[in-house]
């Protein structure tokens, strides 16, 4: 059984994440109270050396946190769509057999 889209987005409209894996994440914009942005891909993520060679760290991210407005998380809802499917499904096809 597979969630539409419609349905899919109403399921994740309830959920309030405490935290997201890396692999659900397309990128991440932290604005500034100056106006400045940054954007940080699922790679920079998944590699933080190459974020330090860009001059961030979580030291600095810490020490300017009262300086940031917003930060904005755009997740991969098709990846988090079919990893939520086939999770569910192979949870429950000892319950529920196709064909009956």
């Amino acid at each position: 059984m597979e969630l539409s889209n419609r349905d899919f987005d109403n399921f994740l409209s309830e959920i309030v994440p405490k935290e997201i894996p890396v692999k659900f994440v397309n990128y991440i914009v932290v604005t500034f109270n100056n106006g400045r942005r940054s954007r940080l891909q699922r790679d920079d993520l998944l590699a933080p050396n190459a974020v330090a060679t860009k001059g961030v760290s979580w030291k600095k991210i810490k020490e300017n946190f009262k300086d940031i407005k917003d930060i904005e998380i755009q997740i991969d809802n098709r990846a988090l769509k079919k990893h939520i499917n086939k999770s569910a499904n192979e949870l429950l096809k000892n319950h529920f057999p196709t064909g009956e």
